[in-house]
């Protein structure tokens, strides 16, 4: 027995038909049966039921529809959360700073970045007010902008009027990077110097740009000097006269460098339990790696610290604290002018003790300060352990500077590697491995100073004892013992 198939209902059609549709009916019999096609077929009562739902319903106005009942507030709450008072704000409370593990601590005090809220060397230095609203700059395109600007140190010497350690600070303003260096005085007269930033521009790998300074007279001088030695085009642009603000991207990186050099400062003395006096020559390191250090480790709103802008590239160069005792090792061969010198002496110490001062950017080398007050470039350094990592002596005897970094060799001038021989020799003529230098008395008792912080507390990490994975490949190596319940529980899967 065959059944026959039911004929679904085109309710579409049966509800609104076709716009063609209706045009034919209104030409045929006006008196023909309107409801032809369903006297043709009848739907079953199941059908009738999916027909009803299917149809779309009348518009109602919202005036007619039923309205839900109100709830009351209390009732529609979460039973979890407690609805806030009428007679009260809830405040806005600042962060508490959490503690930090001993590896964490460790790790920032090398670099000091990012600003943290528990490192007391940072806030010390490096606090600050809460942000204002930054303008976005308008000057945008064209050469790259490098600015210029002094900035002074104050001076212990009050009475004296000495208006203390000056520097000459730059910035690229479309990478951040930042160059800072110790000046003698002010103007075109300082030779080194002028080489020196001509030398930066050169490595930030600018031909064509625009120099930018202030209207301070010194300062248009050293701007048209630096033009005079540069192989490229460098347009000169000043802001209008008592206009600072003109300046602004040179006046934050004039901000970025002092509070790091304050923090370097800070950071050193908490060490070391001592003040260092504002005119020490280690400071003057201090300038030139605050810089190597804002370039590398500062990271942007990007992502990106200024060195990975302009090369592509992080820093992976190891470093180590400003100002601690390491061991570098010396080199075994030198080659100059077409000679080259290997080592002779071959029981000679290949390795020397010195205060590590910075990094050079181009080729990554650590500077080292030995005890004759010399400085020397060295591939390879390895850390002391803590307990005779720092040494007040050591580091306030220091007589090199970035400007002068071997003073007792023929070329004072030069910073370079040295060779063993060389090294064995010196030693000789000086009778002893560690001649300390002409330094002043232990300063414990300045209240200004960074000697009085502590280190900051670590968090205690708690033991976490894990349970040992057992895997095939350990079972196929070792095989299974027998009072062991997991080799039990992996041989019955």
């Amino acid at each position: 027995m065959t059944s026959t198939p039911v004929r679904p209902r085109d309710t579409v059609a049966a509800i609104d038909p076709p716009p063609r549709d209706r045009e034919r009916e209104h030409q045929g019999d006006e008196n023909d049966d309107e409801d032809s096609a369903d006297s043709v077929y009848e739907p079953t009562d199941a059908e009738e039921e999916i027909d009803e739902s299917m149809k779309p319903k009348e518009f109602e106005p919202e005036s007619k529809r039923p309205k839900a009942p109100k709830k009351d507030p209390a009732e529609s709450q979460d039973p979890f959360t407690c609805s806030p008072c009428g007679n009260y704000r809830i405040p806005k409370t600042l962060n508490s700073p959490l503690m930090p593990s001993a590896e964490d601590v460790d790790n920032h005090y090398v670099t000091h970045f990012p600003y943290r809220n528990w490192c007391p060397v940072c806030v010390e230095s490096k606090g600050k007010e809460d942000g204002h609203i930054t303008v976005e700059d308008a000057n945008k395109g064209g050469l790259p902008i490098i600015s210029l600007d002094y900035q002074e140190h104050e001076s212990e010497q009050e009475e004296k009027k000495d208006p203390g350690m000056k520097a000459i600070i730059g910035k690229d303003e479309s990478t951040g990077n930042v160059i800072a260096h110790y000046i003698e005085k002010k103007g075109p007269g300082d030779e080194w110097l002028m080489k020196k930033i001509v030398k930066d521009i050169e490595e930030l790998g600018r031909r064509d740009i625009t120099l930018k300074t202030d209207g301070e007279p010194a300062m248009i001088a050293v701007q048209g000097k630096i033009q005079e030695l540069r192989p490229g085009k460098t347009i000169p642009r000043n802001p209008p006269a008592y206009n600072p603000q003109s300046n602004g991207p040179c006046e934050k990186a004039v901000q970025d460098v002092t509070g790091h050099l304050r923090c370097l400062k800070i950071g050193l003395e908490a060490r070391l339990k001592a003040a260092i006096p504002v005119d020490a020559e280690i400071l003057k390191w201090a300038i030139e790696h605050a810089a190597f250090l804002i370039n590398r480790f500062s990271v942007g709103h990007d992502g990106m610290a200024p060195h990975e802008r302009l090369t592509g590239r992080k820093w992976r160069r190891a470093l180590v604290e400003f100002g601690e005792l390491v061991r570098g090792k010396l080199v075994l061969k030198k080659v100059g002018r077409g000679k080259q010198k290997q080592q002779q002496k071959k029981l000679a110490p290949r390795w020397i003790e010195g205060v590590w001062v910075g990094q050079i950017g181009r080729t990554g080398e650590h500077i080292i300060v030995k005890g004759d007050g010399d400085a020397v470039r060295c591939r390879t350094v390895k850390r002391s352990p803590m307990e005779t990592r720092w040494n007040y002596d050591k580091v306030i005897s220091i007589k090199a500077t970035p400007r002068i970094p071997a003073p007792s060799r023929k070329h004072p001038e030069r910073l370079e590697s040295k060779l063993v021989d060389d090294e064995a020799a010196d030693r000789q003529k000086r009778g002893s491995t560690n001649t300390p230098g002409q330094h002043r008395p232990r300063r414990e008792e300045d209240p200004e100073s960074g000697a009085g912080l502590d280190h900051p507390q670590a968090r205690q990490r708690e033991v976490d004892i894990r349970e040992m994975r057992i895997t095939d490949s350990i079972l196929d190596k070792y095989g299974t013992s027998d009072d062991c319940h997991g080799c039990s529980r992996k041989k019955a899967g």
